[in-house]
Formats: structure tokens, C-alpha cells, sequence
């Protein structure tokens, strides 16, 4: 639906993409469409989270970073529906924002629980 555009700046060097479960580890800049930076998480240290989860900042990043090999830059222009929508991010972002992210995948773990249960028991490897 044209919710989420990538361009790639810098080309992963692996062959393998994180998948649901993940903990992923990233850089990122955040901007509104006039350029406005509203987060650098580059002037910290990396971020992390469970690709999937319902903690992830925004949907979008869950679409994105699934399709990012490791070392990975790249641009992404992602419409309201899938980063804020209509509330926005306080005063931060506007509501119906469109946002673009610099985003580098710097690691993610190889080990995901894909059983039904979480129990451990099937885990993909890499």
C-alpha cells in the first residue's frame, strides 16, 4: 500500500534477515518530512527490542528491519498509518506524520523460539 518506501545506502554483508522474535539492535535517526530530527539514537548507544513484539517503537520498523541484512543503512519513508498514525508522538511528531528513518541494523540474535509453545523447542540457527 505504499506505506513504507526503502532506499539502501549501505548493503548488509550477510545473507540472512531477522525475523519475529528477534532482539535486534539498532542506530537510528528520526525526522519529519521537512527534515525536523525529533530522535538520533546515533548520539547513544544502540537500541534494542523484539522485532514483533507490541513494544516496538513503530510498525513500520517491524516491515523494515525484517527485510535488513546485518550492517544494512538504509533510508525509509514511512507514512503516517505505520509510524504514529493520527495521534502522533506528543510534540515531537504531528499527528498524520509521514516520518523518515536512517536506520542501521547493526546486529540481531540468530536464536529464535519458533515453537508454538516458546518453549525452546524449535529454534531457528543460522
Amino acid at each position: 500500500d505504499n506505506g513504507i518506501s526503502k532506499i539502501i545506502k549501505t548493503s548488509g554483508n550477510r545473507t540472512n534477515f531477522p525475523f519475529d522474535g528477534d532482539q535486534v539492535y539498532i542506530h537510528f535517526i528520526g525526522k519529519t518530512i521537512d527534515g525536523t530530527i525529533f530522535e538520533n539514537i546515533r548520539e547513544k548507544s544502540s537500541f534494542s527490542f523484539i522485532l514483533g513484539s507490541p513494544e516496538e517503537p513503530i510498525k513500520g520498523f517491524n516491515y523494515a528491519i525484517k527485510s535488513m541484512k546485518k550492517g544494512e543503512i538504509s533510508t525509509l519513508t514511512i507514512r503516517a498509518k505505520y509510524a504514529y498514525g493520527s495521534v502522533g508522538n506528543g510534540d515531537l511528531v504531528p499527528p498524520n506524520a509521514t516520518c523518515i528513518y536512517e536506520i542501521e541494523l547493526i546486529s540481531f540474535n540468530n536464536n529464535c523460539d519458533i515453537s508454538t509453545e516458546k518453549d525452546g523447542s524449535i529454534l531457528k540457527k543460522f
